[in-house]
């Protein structure tokens, strides 16, 4: 269970409230803002420009390019490098204070996601692979004001949650992954990784990058460098967008959010508007039984 916690927790952290430091101080009466990849970031998005005092509220107007995004209006404050200044995604100009794994009493700040895992249940499916489902529960906290625009904020947190989780069905929980220093084009089916023997033939490849993501497979090893894939890229890969090819450890092959529930709830001497999404996952594992091990050589005494 830890590891699909943490997992979530992560790809929350990353996409619902992706940040990017600062690459260049943001002067007053500025627009232009510099960070390494602006493509985490889309047009017309809220952001907010913050550090670890103050922030302020923008509307991304444009991606100029891989490094520079154009705000709707000019910064009234100065934003420097130096004070750790960063770019966050947030929705109604609030950004996600904390994704905490377990729900908390008290919650320093809102708004914020906590993670519980609900129950595990084992099924066998054949003699030795087992079927097992996690289900985990996720509530999103927003403070109470009695404005309009709370609620909205609320909505817009668990919508975007249940977005990512309908549009990633096969997460990518406990992978090993390969760091690439070769660009992959559009149709390529021969790709250079740093040590093609760990895969097999026929198993599940994922290649990840910033700005894209696509799960091939493998049809066979061509070397110790070189894979040729079932079928040609989904995408064009640049290395130089934090490229790497994954292979899986775990193979969780179905998930879904069940349900969504909204309502209030108070915690310590905060009221707060809430929602709980329900979510399972299932994963595919192969047991071994007492009595394949008995079959091993070695196993009983001489």
């Amino acid at each position: 269970m830890i590891q699909v916690l943490e997992n979530l927790r992560d790809r929350i952290i990353q996409r619902i409230s992706a940040a990017e430091s600062l690459t260049a101080n943001l002067s007053t009466g500025s627009r232009i803002v510099k960070v390494r990849e602006a493509r985490k970031f889309d047009t017309g998005q809220d952001v907010v420009v913050r550090n670890h005092e103050l922030g302020e509220g923008f509307t991304v107007e444009r991606i100029v390019d891989k490094n520079t995004i154009e705000l709707d209006h000019d910064a009234a404050h100065d934003w420097r490098v130096a004070d750790e200044a960063q770019l966050n995604k947030a929705f109604g100009h609030n950004y996600l204070k904390y994704v905490m794994l377990g729900d908390q009493e008290v919650i320093p700040s809102y708004p914020s996601i906590t993670l519980e895992g609900d129950n595990k249940t084992i099924d066998w499916i054949s003699i030795p692979n087992t079927t097992d489902e996690f289900t985990v529960t996720i509530s999103v906290y927003v403070l109470e004001d009695n404005t309009e625009e709370s609620y909205k904020l609320l909505l817009k947190y668990t919508s975007a949650i249940e977005e990512m989780l309908m549009n990633d069905l096969h997460p990518d929980i406990s992978a090993l992954d390969q760091d690439l220093t070769n660009d992959i084009a559009y149709g390529d089916t021969l790709v250079t990784v740093p040590d093609a023997t760990v895969w097999n033939p026929d198993e599940v490849i994922v290649f990840d990058s910033i700005s894209n993501r696509d799960v091939n497979e493998v049809k066979r090893i061509v070397d110790t460098t070189t894979l040729e894939l079932r079928r040609g890229s989904h995408f064009n890969f640049s290395a130089s967008d934090d490229l790497v090819a994954k292979k899986l450890l775990r193979y969780f092959y179905d998930s879904r959010v069940t349900n969504i529930t909204y309502g209030y709830v108070q915690k310590g001497s905060s009221f707060l508007k809430a929602s709980q999404l329900s979510w399972f996952i299932k994963e595919e594992r192969t047991r071994l039984q007492p009595c394949q091990w008995l079959d091993r050589p070695g196993f009983l005494p001489t």
